[in-house]
């Protein structure tokens, strides 16, 4: 999923969070539920992109950049897949804290 966008779309730049301006708007993206429903309704893989789309048209301001909600399975392709699609840095945080608190 991100190779194939990257190698359609190009590279994507990599943040940190200290490069991000405070008045950014930095968005996470990822999907919620069990994966099993990806082989049971095949996504077409537009859905993220349409939903960056609808925010900023709702927000009235560009998505600065996004970052994985978590570091592992298809959290952490979407967010570089829908990076490369829609020509947006990601910034680089820690994914796993939601996951596996302390």
């Amino acid at each position: 999923m991100a190779l194939q966008a990257i190698e359609e779309f190009g590279p994507i730049p990599l943040l940190s969070v200290d490069e991000v301006p405070e008045d950014a708007l930095v968005v996470s993206s990822g999907m919620m539920g069990a994966p099993t429903v990806l082989v049971e309704k095949i996504p077409s893989g537009h859905e993220a992109k349409v939903a960056f789309q609808t925010l900023e048209k709702y927000l009235g301001k560009k998505v600065f950049a996004t970052f994985p909600i978590e570091a592992g399975g298809v959290n952490s392709m979407l967010p570089l897949a829908l990076a490369a699609q829609l020509g947006l840095p990601v910034v680089d945080v820690d994914g796993m804290g939601r996951a596996f608190p302390e």
